[in-house]
């Protein structure tokens, strides 16, 4: 997590810089400038253009390696079972983000200490060690929770069943709403 702030910080820094420089530019050029022809200004302006890290490509990317992230979590914590049981994880991280209770951002979600097995146990495949049909499978069910499709119905949690004993998982189900997919409970409070 922490390699990933320093990566996230350093290009926020670089496209910061970017920008700061190119206002600095401009801000000093147009002085200078004034006594140029208007031709030689467009020229220039083309120029920095071309060179100009925009905001929206940072955007993108920052949106990229969100997904990836997410990717990452649903292969991790799905066990590489159905679509629906890897949107139904998706969903939840969605959820999240909706919700007052968590962080603003998915790998904020991810990474919040304590919430998801394979991230506290780093258990959490690498993007590029997914095989590549899993990785299809999971990218189109991430694609599907991101445009609202939700099989939990709001669910804010999710534990795999038989990770609990018999006695919690009817203490569970008989005091909280919750939906079964696959073997997996998912809840719209936390049972503890």
């Amino acid at each position: 997590m922490k390699e990933k702030a320093e990566k996230y910080f350093i290009i926020g820094s670089i496209a910061l810089m970017v920008i700061m420089t190119l206002i600095g530019k401009y801000s000093y050029e147009s002085e200078e400038k004034k006594s140029n022809s208007s031709d030689e200004i467009s020229q220039q302006v083309e120029m920095d253009q071309d060179y100009a890290i925009s905001q929206e490509d940072v955007q993108v990317d920052e949106q990229e390696a969100a997904k990836k992230e997410l990717v990452r979590l649903v292969y991790s914590e799905g066990r590489n079972k159905s679509d629906n049981l890897n949107c139904a994880i998706a969903a939840v991280v969605i959820n999240r983000l909706r919700n007052p209770n968590f962080p603003k951002s998915i790998t904020d979600v991810i990474y919040q200490p304590s919430q998801f097995i394979s991230v506290y146990t780093n258990t959490l495949v690498e993007y590029e060690n997914i095989p590549d049909e899993d990785r299809k499978n999971v990218e189109s069910a991430v694609d599907s929770a991101f445009i609202g499709t939700d099989p939990t119905d709001g669910a804010l949690f999710f534990y795999v069943k038989d990770d609990k004993d018999s006695e919690e998982n009817v203490r569970i189900m008989k005091q909280y709403e919750y939906t079964e997919i696959e073997g997996f409970i998912f809840l719209r409070d936390y049972p503890y």
